[in-house]
């Protein structure tokens, strides 16, 4: 009984994230499709004008390779200190 409210639980928590991902996505397109315009960007020595909707699109891969690597080397720290703390416990 318990176990089959806790599989339960879970298809539905599956759902819900499932649903609030493709609202996020959703609502990512329509703001990439609403800036197609163009953008001046200066960056060091590179100066040019690019489509904003590029600009976004770089900045947003950008930002989830950063925040996977940071979250990366955190788990292996957390990892590293767990197993030190086995050993020496």
């Amino acid at each position: 009984m318990l176990s089959r409210i806790r599989t339960r639980l879970s298809q539905i928590e599956t759902t819900v994230r499932l649903g609030l991902i493709t609202a996020v996505v959703i609502l990512f397109i329509i703001f990439l499709l609403q800036n197609t315009g163009e953008t001046h960007v200066k960056f060091l020595f590179f100066e040019e004008d690019i489509p904003t909707i590029i600009l976004i699109l770089v900045t947003t891969v950008g930002g989830f390779t950063a925040g996977y690597l940071i979250g990366l080397t955190t788990a292996r720290r957390r990892r590293r200190q767990a197993q030190k703390q086995q050993q020496a416990g």
